[in-house]
């Protein structure tokens, strides 16, 4: 995957005079704890990371040489990158729109995003281009299968459309309605939407016929399990939380009655997250039987969750912020242009973000670190300077840097 350069001030990474660094001039060197080098040769230096670090260790290098450093990692070592002004790198795509909604492939090639009186925009490449599909509509919401080829997209006060050909063609579906958010399985076969202040609604045949399930409600958000059995739905007014283990035929409210605006689920439904309009963000990973309030940097609106629950994005009015432990610690908020919606691919490396009033796309190959495992690294060139720290669960953290970077 192409990095992303970002050049930063010095804080201090090459540490004080009474340190003891060591010189590498090698091609390649296994660094070892608590050590400090002086990488000095005219072609590139690669330098892997520690294999069994202990949480606080510590290892700083500094480039002499022309030909500069990389940081490799091991297999599930990964370098939150927040401290790089840069590294976390956005994209945006000049479609000034009123967007309303996104969906990204399992590995965040394909991407989707409606707005409202427009087109529906696909993407084949992760984002690099675009193309219009269908008709201008007052599009609500869109969702996608885990390859990008089965696509189901809501019309406020209009019908359900699918298509099963990667948004090439569309296919109206169900009666006009005020449709709401839509779900799909990583199969694209069960749907899942809603009606504003109206019923859930569930399809088990990729959208040709639909059930109305539930009662009427102020529905806000919903979102289902890879194999569509497991839904989870939140209502605002003073409404609760619903989950639901049959594919929506049976609901139980959980939680307690708040203004609930968004949720999002895993892969297999356990873990759950869902927002209030406050600074906290409620986690539940027994499929929504308990929730756990966590603080937030901020009030947030909408929130994404990777498939394996390991990335986490929240977007407020301002800011989005990201977390790998499920809201124990957060990382970013440098974007100045607030996501309405966001959607990642299953690993979390990638992501697609709108903003609602006349906003544009946005796609980021990278969150706020490395390529996880031995895909991703850290480059630096010459006199640039770096210091990391090990934080456990294969986590490094940048203490200090100077230079230019070029993060993978």
């Amino acid at each position: 995957m192409t990095g992303a350069k970002g050049e930063t001030g010095a804080t201090g990474a090459a540490g004080t005079s009474t340190e003891s660094w060591m010189a590498v001039q090698t091609a390649t060197y296994q660094a070892t704890s608590n050590s400090n080098y002086l990488v000095d040769k005219a072609s590139q230096v690669t330098i892997t990371l520690p294999s069994t670090p202990t949480v606080g260790d510590i290892i700083k290098i500094v480039g002499l040489g022309s030909g500069g450093w990389k940081i490799a990692q091991n297999s599930t070592q990964f370098i939150m990158t927040n401290a790089l002004s840069e590294s976390a790198i956005l994209t945006a795509h000049n479609y000034s729109k009123y967007w309303h909604g996104v969906a990204s492939s399992a590995d965040g090639s394909k991407l989707v995003a409606v707005a409202g009186s427009a087109p529906i925009y696909v993407s084949a490449d992760a984002g690099l281009t675009w193309s219009e599909r269908d008709s201008s509509r007052s599009w609500t919401a869109i969702a996608s299968s885990s390859d990008g080829v089965k696509l189901v997209a809501t019309v406020s006060g209009g019908q359900i459309y699918t298509s099963s050909n990667a948004g090439l063609t569309w296919t109206a579906r169900d009666s006009s309605r005020n449709w709401g958010p839509v779900v799909s399985s990583a199969d694209g076969v069960k749907l899942a939407s809603f009606v504003e202040f109206g019923q859930v609604y569930t399809s088990i045949d990729s959208g040709q016929t639909w059930t109305a399930r539930d009662s009427s409600r102020s529905w806000t958000s919903i979102a289902s399990s890879a194999d569509g059995s497991k839904l989870v739905a939140t209502a605002i007014a003073g409404g609760q939380i619903y989950t639901s283990s049959d594919a929506g035929a049976n609901w139980t409210a959980r939680e307690s009655a708040r203004n609930w605006f968004s949720v999002a689920s895993s892969a297999d439904g356990a873990t759950l997250v869902a927002l209030d309009g406050t600074s906290y963000c409620y986690v539940s990973i027994d499929s929504g039987v308990s929730w756990t309030a966590k603080p937030m940097p901020a009030a947030m609106l909408g929130v994404a969750l990777s498939a394996d629950a390991s990335k986490l994005i929240v977007n407020g009015n301002t800011s989005t912020f990201e977390s790998d432990d499920l809201g124990n610690n957060w990382f970013g908020g440098e974007h100045a242009d607030s996501f309405y919606k966001a959607a990642i691919s299953s690993d979390g490396s990638k992501m697609i973000g709108v903003k609602e009033y006349g906003g544009l796309i946005y796609t980021t190959s990278h969150l706020f670190s490395t390529e996880p495992g031995t895909s991703g690294s850290i480059s630096g060139g010459q006199f640039s300077t770096i210091s990391l720290q090990y934080a456990g669960s294969g986590r490094f953290v940048v203490l200090g840097h100077n230079g230019i970077f070029d993060v993978e």
